[in-house]
């Protein structure tokens, strides 16, 4: 499991992961063969005890599409996959997929939005408490409440970013890093002051 992201930059806003899998098959596993960026779930977990009953979610996410080797022998042979987490999957997306261009939205609608469109199994989003907004009056705002126009989304040529993009430049404008641990979506705090 690799938990990479932009390893250029520390102060990354999506702290996405992969997984690189070994399955050892005698068979060809053609129905491992996709172009769809959400056509095979990959989870891996870890059994605590021999009745299986608590597990640990140590990687969800999916096959990214077409990219595992195998080769071809009447023999058992080793096939390498690489599994993407859904916020690496944000990135094959674009904001139109997902919003429609001039109008305003929350911060927390457009994640939830973006979380929504690559969803697994999970629900749960964490938020740490110092994630607020200070104004100019000295009023205090969640984060998640703060607006912006879904029309910053587009270029001037009219052509939509990933939402990777978009999700990416409204954590990093408050120094704020989303990462998903296989149990729940985080989002927190990379930067201690904001000013």
């Amino acid at each position: 499991i690799n938990r990479n992201g932009d390893t250029r930059d520390i102060y990354n806003p999506i702290r996405s992961s992969s997984c690189d899998i070994t399955v050892v098959s005698n068979k060809i596993l053609s129905d491992l063969y996709t172009n769809d960026k959400k056509g095979i779930k990959v989870k891996v977990e870890k059994v605590w005890n021999e009745e299986g009953t608590q597990d640990t979610t140590l990687f969800e996410g999916y096959m990214t599409p077409n990219s595992y080797s195998q080769k071809l022998s009447p023999n058992l042979d080793n096939i390498d996959m690489t599994a993407i987490d859904p916020l690496a999957v944000l990135k094959y997306l674009y904001i139109d997929d997902i919003l429609v261009k001039a109008r305003s939205i929350t911060m927390g609608d457009l994640i939830a939005k973006a979380l929504a469109a690559v969803k697994i199994d999970c629900n749960d989003l964490w938020i740490e408490n110092t994630v607020k907004y200070t104004d100019a009056d000295g009023g205090n705002y969640d984060f998640v409440k703060l607006v912006v126009q879904t029309s910053n989304f587009w270029d001037e040529g009219d052509d939509p970013s990933s939402v990777y993009d978009a999700v990416s430049e409204c954590l990093r404008l408050f120094g704020y890093t989303l990462t998903f641990t296989g149990e729940r979506y985080m989002i927190y705090t990379v930067i201690s002051d904001h000013e």
